[in-house]
């Protein structure tokens, strides 16, 4: 029994099989297309076909060239025209082209390449400059010294000036781009800093949780059931209707609960290979905490270990039993990721004003926030919704002690009846009480996803829980930047309609946003009445 077991880790890339070629460095697009301009250049110059011929077989050439390597479409015509003027002449027209695959190579980079990340270092919507942001300037400031290297070699041949010219003007905007966002990006962070107490937990890259609400609203114990903790476990958060949370606190999950990335099918073909992708790239290293399928081992199949030692395309892992084993690559299906649960202050009181709180807190950096209530939430709470909204960071409205309230109305209706109420009946006062919570969040408070549940071990089940814990490792997933290309957000599993595809059915919109996932997950949520679960927009038709 694991708790929110799915994907996360440190950043990794997936293959992308469209982008192959894009996400090549830059100096190995540019041989590849120098090398494509040569070869029409000589093929030009050998045939000396007619201008209107060579125009109209390099616009034809353009055309998958704009989707496959990113080259602007109106440079591609540009070149072409001019291919055809000099195409007469064996040696201007190698000249040209040969110029044109660099410059080409330049400005696919300038314009960045199609990367998806499994898993970033930090979450997407925190302040600050993104992984991508860092990587699109990089490439620009490559692809603007390619520019200008091929630009001086054209005004000393005098050959292909105005074309090289243009590549190296349109590099040197693409980069101007890139570093304002960066600069926007540093400017909101200088306005939303990190606070002390978050500030080691940020730079670790570790995934981290906010639970918020005031006190008595049942916080320790949704902590204590979202770690599968019980009274006498170590690290066990303290409950009590009287105490009040008046400092941040931090929760570790213990060793056999927590977060977990699954092995990518991308990696595990690398495992079956032979091959040792290292841990930025989803491999695997000393220290990590692992799961392992072992059919012949029943006794620790898909048990938590610990990676002791790697010994090629093995791995050698100790358990909590003490029994150390070695276990293939391959076998991996999962890795344990350090992620901590906040337990933070209430929002609307003297000591933690609402029109401050989310800067006080640092609640842009964390990778979702939990807002918990027994009964209502309050003006603050609401308006901290509309911020978190506002800076689009997932959060979840969670009503707590739903066991509490089930259980007054049973006895309420036994009270009239005078006598036991059947199991069906109870069921039913069950049903009908939950429906009427929900409903109640949504009349009068305009909360359409309201999760009713209960922390109560025994209750754990009953209500959204399950639910909710699936909700928030969406969640991860997409702020932590999962590629949405090859794999069902939700289940995991690759799209039946892409190459490799299993069990996940084939892709499919969710809604007029855009998002995706795949059939068989869509009809669970349509089956719910759930909306998007990555922007809580309407499902398409709804």
């Amino acid at each position: 029994d694991t708790s929110l077991v799915q994907p996360t880790g440190t950043s990794r890339f997936l293959d992308v099989s469209l982008t192959r070629f894009a996400c090549m460095p830059v100096c190995l697009r540019t041989v590849a297309l120098t090398a494509l301009g040569v070869t029409a250049g000589v093929a030009v110059g050998v045939a000396l076909a007619p201008a209107s011929v060579v125009g109209s077989t390099l616009v034809t050439a353009a055309v998958p060239a704009t989707y496959l390597f990113g080259i602007p479409w109106s440079f591609l015509q540009l070149s072409a025209a001019t291919a055809a003027v000099y195409a007469p002449v064996y040696a201007a027209t190698t000249a040209t082209l040969t110029a044109c695959g660099v410059v080409g190579a330049a400005l696919g980079g300038a314009a960045g390449t199609t990367v998806s990340f499994l898993f970033n270092s930090r979450p997407c919507h925190a302040p600050g400059p993104t992984e991508e942001d860092r990587s699109r300037e990089q490439q620009a400031m490559q692809a603007v010294e390619h520019a200008r290297d091929m630009e001086r070699r054209a005004l000393a041949a005098e050959q292909a000036v105005d074309i090289v010219t243009q590549a190296r003007e349109e590099a040197e905007r693409n980069l101007e781009v890139a570093q304002e966002r960066i600069r926007s990006a540093e400017e909101d962070q200088r306005q939303y800093p990190i606070p002390p107490y978050l500030r080691s937990a940020c730079e670790s890259g570790q995934v981290n949780i906010a639970i918020t609400g005031h006190s008595g609203v049942g916080k320790s114990s949704f902590i204590n059931t979202l770690r599968r903790m019980r009274k006498n476990d170590p690290g066990y958060a303290r409950v009590g209707v009287n105490e009040t949370t008046m400092e941040p606190t931090m929760f570790a999950f213990p060793k056999s609960i927590g977060i977990m990335r699954r092995i990518s099918a991308h990696v595990l073909e690398r495992f079956q290979r032979g091959e040792s992708p290292d841990p930025t790239e989803g491999g695997v290293q000393v220290g990590d905490r692992i799961t392992a399928q072992l059919p012949d081992d029943p006794e620790h199949d898909g048990r938590p270990s610990e990676v002791i030692r790697l010994e090629g395309n093995a791995v050698e892992v100790r358990y909590e039993d003490g029994v150390t084993k070695t276990v293939p690559r391959s076998a991996v299906r999962g890795i344990f990721a350090d992620a901590k649960i906040w337990d933070l202050p209430g929002a609307g009181t003297p000591r933690f004003p609402q029109g401050t709180y989310v800067k006080d807190m640092g609640l842009r950096y964390f990778d979702m926030v939990v807002l918990i209530t027994a009964e209502r939430f309050t003006e603050a709470e609401r308006l901290l919704k509309d911020e978190l909204d506002h800076w689009n960071v997932p959060y979840f409205l969670v009503r707590s002690k739903a066991d509490v309230s089930v259980t007054s109305m049973i006895d309420e209706e036994a009270d009239c009846q005078e006598e036991e109420l059947s199991a069906e009946q109870k069921q039913e006062i069950k049903r009908k009480t939950v429906e009427d919570i929900k409903a109640h969040f949504a009349e009068a408070y305009g909360m359409d996803l309201v999760y009713v549940l209960s922390t109560q071990p025994k209750f754990r089940d009953d209500y959204d829980f399950q639910q909710l814990e699936r909700d928030m490792v969406f969640a991860l997933m997409t702020v932590r930047g999962v590629s949405m290309e090859r794999e069902c957000p939700m289940c995991l599993e690759t799209y039946a309609d892409l190459a490799g595809g299993s069990t996940a059915g084939t892709r499919q919109r969710v809604g007029p946003c855009g998002h995706t996932c795949c059939e068989t997950c869509l009809g669970g949520l349509r089956a719910r009445g759930s909306v998007c679960p990555t922007c809580r927009s309407p499902l398409e038709g709804a």
